[in-house]
C-alpha cells in the first residue's frame, strides 16, 4: 500500500473550491484549521493460483470412469444462500452497497461518520495505523461485494481520498485521526482490459455466455455435476507466461477472471471458481468462492450447499486434468482423502481457507463450516445421466438404456452395500450400511419413465402416463412405479411428465 499527502497546488485549490461549495459536511462541527487532504492508492488484490507441488495422477488411471455420488438427508436450510454481506458492519455495508450501485468505471462518494485514530511512537507509524483502519473498511466492503457477485470481475486495486487532523504529539506518542472518507476509486486489471469501455464490453459478453450456458439435470447433484463438467470442458489451465510486479505468476489476459473461462477458455483457479459460482447462482444453488491455500500455494475454489443443508468442497481446477476430468474434489468433505491426488491426507490439510483478498490489510472473509464427510456414502461407476439418486425420496433413478447395476459400486472402507431384487430394475432395492455404527439406508430403484414396471421405457409407458395424468389411475405413491412415472421429480404424475417422457424417449431431454 502506498500513501501520498498531496501538496500539489492545483489539488489544494480544487479542495478549497470543493469545501467552499459544501458548507455542511459530516465533520462540520470540527476545527478545519487542522484538516488536511490525504490519498491512499493501489491497495491491490492478491493473485490466486494453485500450488504446483500436488502430484497429479496419470490420466489413464481411471479412463472411462465417471463417479456419481450418493448424498444425505434434506434440510430446511438447503436453499438459503450465504452472503458475505452479512459479515459486515454498517459502514462496510455502505461501501458494499454504494459500489454495487455505481456504474462500471465510476468512482463513488462515501460519506461516513466514522473516524479512524492511529497512535504510535512515530508519525509515520501513526499515519499508517489510521490508514489501515480506514483501508480495512473499504477492503471489507469490496471483498464481500465482488465475492457475492462475480460479475464484478474487473477490480484490481482501489484507492481513496480522506481528510485527517494531526499528527499531534503528547511527548510520547503521535496521534493521527482520519476524520472522513470520500471519493473511492476502483481500478481495472490493465493486464486484461484495455479500458473501462473494454471492461463494459466484456461484462456484456460474459452475461450472455452465462445466460446461455447449458446446465442439465433435475436434482441439485445433477446440476452441480453438469456445471462442474461444463466449466472443465470449455476451459483449460494456461501455461505460465510471465510475472506481475509482486512476483506472482501472470497467465495472460483475463486468466484470473470468469471472462477467461467463458470468453477465452483459458483461466486459472480464480476463473474456474468464479465461473462455477456464476452458473450455480443462475440455477439457485447456494455456492461461494473460497480464498486460501491449496497444497501450499495461493488458491481459490468453491463451497456448495446441498439438500442436506451442509457445505461441500468443489475444486474444478484440480479436477480438470485435460483429457480426463476427475471427481475427487467434487463435493468432498473436510475429512475426505482423495484416491487420485492425496490418498493419505485429509482435505482440510490441503485446502486451507484464509479469506484475505487484499494485500496490506487485516480483513478476511469468514466461511461456513465444511461437512466432515463427502457428499455421499457410496459411488457408482456410471455417468450421472445413467444412474442418479434423489435422496429426498430414497430413490435411485436408472436411465432407460441401462439393463443392470450389478457390480457397479465403489465403496469406501467404512461402508458396505447389499443389493436385493435386481432381477427387475424397477422395484429393486439397495441398502447401504455404515460399518462402524450399523446405521443403514435403503433405496428403491426406478427406471426413468418405466411406470408399468416392465423394466423397459417405451411408448406403452408414455400412454400410461397420459392415462394416469388424465384419469387419475396413478400407481400407488412411494412405489418404484410411481417414482418412475414422475419423470420431472415434482411430486405428481401429470401432463408435464408426459411431455418430459416424450422428449426423453426421443433423446431430446437428457439427464446428464
Amino acid at each position: 500500500m502506498k500513501r501520498m499527502v498531496s501538496k500539489i497546488f492545483c489539488v489544494i485549490m480544487a479542495l478549497c473550491v470543493f469545501l467552499g461549495a459544501m458548507p455542511v459536511m459530516p465533520f462540520a462541527e470540527n476545527d478545519f484549521d487542522n484538516k488536511k487532504f490525504g490519498v491512499v492508492e493501489n491497495v491491490e488484490l492478491i493473485k490466486y493460483s494453485p500450488g504446483t507441488d500436488l502430484d497429479f495422477p496419470q490420466k489413464d488411471n481411471t479412463a472411462g470412469t465417471t463417479v456419481n455420488k450418493f448424498y444425505g438427508d434434506l434440510s430446511s436450510t438447503a436453499d438459503i444462500p450465504y452472503l458475505f454481506y452479512s459479515q459486515l458492519d454498517d459502514i462496510q455495508k455502505k461501501v458494499y452497497d454504494t459500489f454495487l450501485e455505481t456504474e462500471i468505471g465510476a468512482s463513488f462518494i462515501l460519506n461516513t461518520n466514522r473516524s479512524y485514530t492511529g497512535v504510535a511512537a512515530t508519525e509515520d507509524e501513526a499515519i499508517a495505523a489510521a490508514e489501515l483502519l480506514a483501508t480495512n473498511d473499504i477492503a471489507a466492503g469490496l471483498s464481500a461485494a465482488t465475492e457475492d457477485y462475480p460479475m464484478y470481475f474487473w477490480v484490481n486495486s482501489f484507492g481513496y481520498n480522506y481528510y485527517y487532523s494531526g499528527p499531534t504529539y503528547d511527548g510520547e506518542n503521535y496521534t493521527y485521526i482520519i476524520t472522513g472518507l470520500y471519493t473511492v476509486s476502483v481500478s481495472y486489471d490493465a493486464n486484461s482490459y484495455s479500458s473501462y469501455d473494454d471492461v463494459i464490453d466484456k461484462h456484456s459478453q460474459l452475461a450472455e455466455k452465462v445466460a446461455e450456458a447449458p446446465v442439465n439435470g433435475i436434482t441439485r447433484y445433477e446440476k452441480v455435476k453438469s456445471i462442474h463438467d461444463y466449466i472443465c470442458e470449455i476451459n483449460a489451465y494456461p501455461d505460465v507466461q510471465g510475472y506481475f510486479s509482486d512476483g506472482t505468476p501472470w497467465y495472460g489476459a483475463m486468466a484470473h477472471h470468469p471472462t477467461g473461462v467463458f470468453l477465452k477458455g483459458l483461466a486459472v483457479c480464480e476463473g474456474y471458481a468464479e465461473a462455477f459460482k456464476l452458473l450455480c447462482d443462475r440455477e439457485g444453488i447456494p455456492c461461494i468462492t473460497v480464498l486460501g491455500t491449496g497444497s501450499g500455494g495461493a488458491h481459490k475454489w468453491n463451497y456448495v450447499k446441498m439438500e442436506d443443508g451442509k457445505w461441500y468442497l468443489v475444486d474444478a481446477t484440480w479436477n480438470d486434468q485435460g483429457d480426463i476430468v476427475f471427481n475427487d474434489y467434487l463435493l468432498s468433505g473436510a475429512d475426505t482423502m482423495t484416491p487420485h491426488f492425496e490418498p493419505s491426507a485429509t482435505d482440510k490439510t490441503i485446502h486451507i481457507p484464509q479469506g484475505q483478498m487484499y494485500s496490506g490489510v487485516s480483513f478476511a472473509l469468514q466461511y461456513p463450516t465444511l461437512s466432515d464427510d463427502a457428499y455421499g456414502m457410496i459411488m457408482l461407476n456410471y455417468n450421472v445421466g445413467d444412474i442418479t439418486l434423489e435422496d429426498s425420496m430414497n430413490v435411485i433413478f436408472v436411465g432407460k438404456d441401462i439393463t443392470t447395476v450389478q457390480n457397479s459400486f465403489t465403496l469406501p472402507s467404512d461402508f458396505s452395500a447389499s443389493i436385493t431384487s435386481f432381477t427387475d430394475l424397477t422395484g429393486g432395492k439397495l441398502t447401504v450400511t455404515k460399518t462402524a455404527t450399523g446405521t443403514s439406508k435403503t433405496y428403491i430403484v426406478a427406471k426413468r419413465g418405466d411406470i408399468d414396471g416392465s423394466n423397459t421405457t417405451n411408448a406403452t409407458d408414455y400412454n400410461k402416463v397420459i392415462t394416469a395424468s388424465t384419469l387419475g389411475s396413478c400407481p400407488a405413491k412411494n412405489t418404484a412405479e410411481y417414482y418412475a412415472g414422475d419423470i420431472n421429480h415434482d411430486g405428481a404424475i401429470d401432463g408435464f411428465d408426459a411431455i418430459a417422457l416424450d422428449l426423453y424417449l426421443e433423446d431430446t431431454l437428457k439427464f446428464d
